[in-house]
């Protein structure tokens, strides 16, 4: 391990199987010597397509010393801000590769975050602000393996709540990002709206704002807003399938198609045909 020009695939494997059976016998040093080696990978040159390797050798490298952070002792937790930033950074690096290639990174990463959810989920929810960031970790949330992480956000709402709609200067990007996360959560946990109505009046507040409804009316909309407005929809909906009861909130809804936009909402109309009109009780319609 001194000579980072000697690591290989099979070498790192070897060691993470050694640190899977004898953590407790390596020293977190262990973590500052393998950042000091995978900086190495943001030489000038040194992953760019032609010097990546024939098979992306070098790109493997450096996503199986990722990897390893997760099987360091728990004190590794220190490394979390530099493990990000230099992912990040790596992720830069690899230009026009292909995507498969730069998600190699990321998987690795993920299970490092996993094993200090709680810490990475403070270390995101203060970055919102950062497009790289934000962007990061909208896909990570949304990953397979991010479960422990998914678990922390559901379980703590109040905590991106206020970091989002609740922030000091809820800015429209940081307020986006936190109906990003609710849509998150609610794909992966279809009762978790239903069971926290405080993050419902969040997104029903800003789809209710002024300020929301004169961005959406404007003709050159961006494509944030399109998103934006189609995501709390979709919330919308599955609120509505935990409490068929609460009829206000169908009429919300149908607020947007008194603008003129381009996105689809085909499936809005679909809901209010057959959910509605068809599973809907009379003292509910008549609500």
């Amino acid at each position: 391990l001194a000579d980072y020009k000697k690591l290989s695939v099979p070498l790192l494997k070897g060691l993470s199987r050694l640190l899977e059976l004898l953590t407790n016998c390596f020293q977190v040093a262990l973590g500052e010597k393998l950042l000091e080696h995978l900086s190495k990978w943001q030489e000038p040159g040194r992953l760019v397509a032609g010097k990546a390797g024939k098979d992306g050798e070098e790109i493997k490298v450096a996503s199986r010393i990722i990897g390893i952070f997760h099987l360091l002792p728990t004190a590794a937790q220190k490394f979390l801000d530099p493990l990000v930033k230099l992912t990040m950074q790596l992720e830069g690096s690899l230009g026009q590769l292909p995507r498969d290639m730069t998600g190699t990174y990321r998987e690795p990463l993920i299970r490092f975050l996993n094993r200090y959810a709680a810490e990475s989920i403070d270390y995101f929810l203060d970055k919102l602000s950062e497009p790289t960031e934000s962007k990061l970790f909208n896909y990570i949330i949304s990953h397979p393996l991010a479960v422990p992480l998914r678990s922390q956000l559901a379980d703590e709402p109040t905590k991106f709540l206020n970091c989002t709609f609740h922030a000091k200067n809820p800015t429209p990007e940081i307020q986006f990002q936190g109906i990003v996360i609710v849509r998150t959560l609610v794909k992966h946990y279809p009762f978790w709206l239903g069971e926290n109505r405080k993050a419902l009046n969040c997104i029903l507040e800003v789809f209710r704002s002024i300020h929301y409804t004169h961005r959406i009316a404007t003709q050159s909309q961006p494509l944030p807003t399109m998103v934006e407005s189609k995501l709390m929809i979709k919330c919308f909906l599955n609120y509505c399938s935990c409490h068929p009861e609460e009829v206000d909130l169908l009429f919300d809804m149908l607020s947007i198609f008194t603008v003129r936009i381009t996105t689809d909402y085909s499936f809005l109309k679909d809901f209010y045909a057959k959910t509605v009109a068809e599973k809907y009780t009379p003292k509910q319609k008549h609500a």
